[in-house]
């Protein structure tokens, strides 16, 4: 349906089928701009402001899913300890995950409740490192990535983040 290949099928609500028709798509066409880039697109830079912010939202409430339904995420997921790992941009937004064995689910909480945190310098290095652009041990190493705490928790929702690519191509 999002592909504009097929319809959903209503089972209630008929009186309803004017919004999917006529306002639904509108919707998924912007959903669509924004997590679908090109390179002159993220030269703006409102633009990668706002598909950064999609991209992490979109890959951190993604994590549950994955990891439920994919045979290796799930393997993680039965040896993720219980925590919170707080991915954020520094100066502005981040995702706070809750962990446990075979649970992850992005909570709405203080984020200094967080056992581990990834801050991430700005918006483009963001942008390049939620679409694998960017090598890790070097962002590192120039200040680009800072990891506070607990880290072999960012190593196990890390490996279950790097199944996500799989399923959205």
């Amino acid at each position: 349906m999002f592909d504009g290949k097929a319809n959903p099928i209503p089972l209630k609500g008929f009186t309803k089928l004017g919004f999917m028709s006529k306002e639904f798509p509108k919707v998924t066409d912007k959903l669509e701009y924004y997590l679908k880039p090109t390179d002159d697109l993220l030269k703006d830079d409102k633009y990668l402001e706002i598909n950064t912010i999609f991209t992490l939202t979109t890959a951190a409430n993604a994590l549950p899913t994955v990891m439920e339904f994919d045979p290796k995420a799930n393997l993680t997921g039965h040896h993720l300890t219980k925590g919170r790992l707080l991915l954020k941009i520094k100066n502005g937004p981040g995702v706070l995950i809750d962990t446990d064995v075979n649970h992850i689910e992005v909570v709405d909480e203080d984020p200094s409740t967080a056992t581990c945190e990834m801050l991430i310098k700005d918006i483009p290095i963001a942008n390049k490192f939620l679409n694998g652009q960017v090598d890790i041990y070097g962002a590192l190493a120039k200040g680009d990535l800072e990891i506070k705490g607990q880290t072999w928790l960012l190593d196990s929702v890390g490996l279950i983040l790097d199944r996500i690519p799989i399923y959205i191509q």
